[in-house]
């Protein structure tokens, strides 16, 4: 144990750097997991006691809410609201700063495709299914400012298809995963169909797309140097020249592992990968789970050089006994994997032993108290929880929302030196509720909404 801390502490000082580098900016969280490695990590002073807080209620009637993953831009928090309507709340002032319904419409309509914030432009870029639009499935492109239409594109994606993922914003071009959504047995649904697209981000014109395989239901792509990277709903993980299209590579963890997979979470690159100090080698993790109603779930890392855009070697799986459709959060040394079983389950990296498998075990060094049901959410993890070298060097806090009729915001410090959560606490307001998406955090705000027609805000 005494030798493993010591180089925990050395490894600590020789990352550090690496990861504030990759941590979302204090002033935004402009995309899912608040940047484009979607590791969900910032180095924001995030509130842990709630009193200084502010909640808004929609008051529309039906079967609607907020169920899409909130992004954050020049202090303004955006959502999109289950109806398609765009709601831009100004944090500081605590007050709406603009609505635009006249892109959303069908209140039984369920959007959860999370949108993204253009700093170089200041858009935001939105995308609505069939049901919200009239006829067509539709990119918009909106003043962030104003919420005005600056532009739109409902000829580009099968009106069959849903934008349940994540858009991504980068360079002049925007990325857009799409599903074909096909019910089976138990409420279980598999995109057997589905499209990537890239799009210029000041006109919508196509760049390019790939419409082979299968699709992609909230699986974020991650942008890194060249290469945009995102995982499908048969377990497929891909690499693709982000300016041109061209497929690099490609890991398939269902023919690797030897069983039917998918995989609902985010590829996230590890800004922080030791070789990635000295190579271009950096490692790719993302969750698959059991297709389509197993009860198990898996941890998948493979190797990714970021100058050929190639995946390398695969031998880091690890097995969790209950179902995960939630983006990995990944920081210094950790994953943090929140699921179905109402857990946050944290497995330590061993960068000092790369060769061989950068899990140190395969079991989790620590786990939370189940919640009693499922956690949708993406955990969110920050690095600054105290002034002192050791809270500097070890402590994390990660933070995740509660999907159940309780709901509420959960967060659990970890000690990275004991392996151990060494603080926990929650906040449930009135009127929390089940709360499918996790939180957006920047400048010291939290945000997030619940099916319940709430959005709530707290700052440190």
């Amino acid at each position: 144990m005494r030798n493993r801390n010591i180089w925990m502490l050395l490894l600590s000082i020789g990352v550090v750097f690496v990861m504030l580098t990759s941590a979302a900016s204090a002033d935004d969280w402009a995309s899912f997991q608040g940047n484009n490695n979607n590791n969900g990590v910032t180095d924001d002073d995030l509130p842990t006691d709630f009193s200084d807080n502010w909640t808004f209620t929609d008051t529309a009637t039906g079967w609607t809410g907020f169920d899409s993953a909130p992004v954050i831009g020049n202090g303004i928090a955006y959502y999109v609201y289950s109806n398609g309507t765009v709601f831009a709340f100004d944090l500081v002032n605590e007050e709406v700063e603009w609505v635009n319904t006249a892109i959303g419409g069908d209140v039984s309509s369920f959007e959860i495709g999370t949108p993204a914030y253009d700093g170089d432009n200041n858009r935001l870029y939105v995308g609505l299914s069939y049901g919200n639009t009239t006829t067509d499935t539709t990119v918009y492109a909106l003043n962030a400012a104003t919420g005005a239409v600056i532009w739109y594109n409902d000829a580009l994606i099968p009106d069959e298809y849903q934008l349940n993922s994540p858009i991504k914003y980068d360079d002049g071009k925007i990325y857009v995963a799409a599903a074909n959504m096909t019910e089976v047995a138990s409420w279980t649904y598999v995109a057997q169909q589905g499209g990537f697209y890239c799009m210029n981000a000041a006109t919508g014109a196509e760049i390019w797309s790939d419409t082979t395989g299968y699709g992609h239901y909230y699986t974020a792509p991650a942008i890194t140097d060249d290469y945009v990277i995102i995982s499908d709903d048969a377990g497929v993980v891909r690499s693709y020249d982000k300016n041109d299209g061209t497929l690099e590579d490609s890991f398939d963890a269902s023919t690797e592992m030897g069983i039917s997979l998918m995989s609902r979470g985010a590829a996230v690159i590890d800004p922080g990968t030791w070789t990635g100090l000295f190579t271009d080698d950096n490692m790719i993790f993302f969750p698959v789970t059991a297709s389509p109603t197993g009860s198990e779930s898996y941890v998948v890392g493979v190797e990714f050089n970021a100058s050929t855009g190639d995946f390398g070697d695969y031998d880091n799986t690890s097995m969790i006994s209950s179902r995960t459709t939630t983006s990995i959060a990944v920081s210094v040394s950790e994953l943090y994997v929140a699921s179905d079983d109402g857990s946050v389950r944290v497995y330590e990296i061993d960068r000092a032993d790369e060769e061989d498998g950068f899990f140190t075990q395969y079991e989790p060094v620590a786990t939370t108290t189940a919640l009693g049901s499922s956690i949708k959410a993406s955990p969110v993890v920050t690095t600054n929880t105290g002034n002192s070298l050791y809270d500097i060097l070890f402590t994390e806090r990660v933070y995740v929302t509660h999907n159940s009729g309780t709901g509420g915001l959960y967060w659990y410090e970890f000690d990275r030196y004991t392996n151990s959560f060494s603080d926990s606490g929650s906040w449930i307001p009135a009127g929390s509720g089940y709360t499918l998406q996790g939180i957006a955090a920047a400048d010291g705000y939290i945000t997030f909404g619940n099916d319940n027609k709430k959005v709530f805000v707290a700052s440190a």
